[in-house]
């Protein structure tokens, strides 16, 4: 059985961005809490 072609790299490239989203919102939403974390480890270390 022949593996049928993708009629075109924008159709993929948006069937792969529709799945992304989710993961996307969520490490959006990470960042901020990441770069607090972050900081709050280096001011702990820094007072070391």
């Amino acid at each position: 059985m022949k593996r049928q072609k993708q009629n075109s790299k924008a159709a993929y490239l948006a069937k792969y961005d529709k799945s992304m989203q989710p993961l996307e919102s969520l490490g959006n939403g990470l960042v901020p809490y990441t770069l607090l974390a972050l900081s709050f480890v280096a001011i702990l270390i820094v007072n070391l």
